[in-house]
């Protein structure tokens, strides 16, 4: 039986690959954006980078007598989510059953969800039953600047809380967890998976919910029906790989109304300073670039190719390795919309680069860049002088969130 926990380091650029199983619980939303199952004496195989030491970690898991739980969705980008506000509740759409890992399938009893599209946040509340017991999960303020959340048991204020009675839990005991999940179509599905667990690591209980909103959320911006967005760049929050030097970054975007369809350029050149310099880093410069992108919602995206999916973004460089293929993406949405849209407004652009290659001639950049035209940009850069400034690097995990004004909010 597996443990709840994967004992070995964190992984980078994973293989998984799933053999065997026989397939159960299937569901598919209406919507055919979210489609969900169970895999019974399924085999799971992770091949990955060891994070800490870059190097191969292989291991294989059997899952039974309990059962891989699976998720295919269609995700809603991040401009989708960003075009809503207010709140919208979710109501219970279709489930796995819930399995422990001795094998008992159980019954998911109740599931809700309540999204704040102001804030990004959702609070969530599921029960369910298996061998005899009752597990009652609940989280509130979960954070989705993206359009994916995650929460477990951390102590925090959105921590992940777990209750667990009956059978061999008496009348009430404390379970550890974790819940994940994300935002499909447009906006109005969304799924979460769970793992829920005691502190021993005796037993696990899996599953996954999909969820469907009660009414269509509401828009958060008025936009301009045709006309174009010239935007220039007026703050940025950039981030390197270790090892690799800091970058200066020149960037410009365009969104086109009357087409719907955006744009940007990015140029990234190293700064060398004399370690670097000492260490054999010599210049470089990369272009990033995409055009004639679908607005989504109120935001677009560009990314290399992985698989069957084409590339949106054109990357070039020099002094890069010509071998290593670059792996990107950037996402953007309009963070600010004046209430006279002939006025402008803002964009943000998440955006991560790199060729997956150490030394000299490798890169590993990445950053959230803040652009306004000319009647926002003079406004949005007067009330950010006001302001603290913010850390130079951002986590390569996970970027920082911008202040609230330079997410979009006006100013009061």
């Amino acid at each position: 039986m597996p443990d709840a926990y994967h004992p070995d380091p964190d992984l980078t650029s994973a293989a998984v690959q799933i053999t065997g199983g026989t397939q159960a619980d299937y569901f598919a939303n209406v919507e055919q954006n979210i489609k969900m199952g169970r895999l019974q004496n399924a085999s799971i195989a992770v091949t990955g980078q060891d994070c800490d030491c870059g190097s191969t970690i292989t291991r294989t898991d059997p899952t039974a007598p309990g059962g891989l739980v699976f998720v295919i969705y269609d995700e809603a980008p991040r401009g989708v989510t960003m075009a809503y506000t207010g709140t919208t509740a979710y109501r219970l759409d279709g489930s796995t059953r819930p399995i422990d890992s001795h094998g008992n399938v159980g019954t998911l009893n109740t599931a809700t969800m309540n999204v704040n599209f102001s804030d990004r946040t959702l609070d969530f509340a599921f029960n369910l039953s298996v061998n005899s017991m009752t597990y009652a999960a609940h989280a509130n303020v979960v954070s989705f600047d993206s359009g994916r959340f995650y929460t477990y048991h951390d102590g925090s204020p959105n921590a992940l809380h777990v209750l667990c009675s009956g059978g061999t839990c008496g009348s009430g005991t404390a379970l550890l967890g974790a819940v994940n999940g994300s935002f499909a179509g447009s906006g109005t599905n969304a799924w979460l998976a769970y793992h829920l667990y005691p502190g021993d690591n005796s037993d696990v209980v899996n599953g996954a919910i999909a969820f469907v909103a009660n009414t269509v959320p509401l828009p958060r911006w008025t936009l301009p029906v045709t006309g174009t967005w010239n935007m220039v760049m007026i703050d940025h929050y950039p981030g390197t790989g270790a090892g690799f030097p800091a970058f200066n970054t020149q960037a410009t975007a365009t969104i086109n109304f009357s087409t719907q369809r955006a744009g940007f350029t990015f140029n990234l050149d190293r700064v060398l300073t004399p370690a670097d310099v000492s260490a054999g880093f010599q210049a470089q410069h990369i272009t990033a670039s995409a055009a004639d992108l679908p607005l989504q919602g109120v935001g677009f995206v560009a990314q290399t190719a992985s698989g069957s999916r084409p590339s949106t973004l054109s990357v070039s460089c020099t002094g890069c390795s010509p071998t290593a293929a670059p792996v990107g993406r950037f996402e953007g949405y309009l963070s600010y919309v004046a209430p006279n849209p002939a006025e402008g407004g803002n964009v943000n652009i998440y955006w991560s680069l790199t060729n997956n290659t150490s030394g000299t001639l490798g890169y590993d950049y990445f950053g959230s860049t803040y652009f306004g035209n000319a009647p926002a940009s003079s406004r949005a850069l007067a009330y950010a002088a006001a302001m603290e400034p913010l850390p130079s690097a951002l986590p390569h995990a996970r970027l920082a969130r911008l202040p609230e004004v330079m997410r979009g909010r006006a100013p009061r």
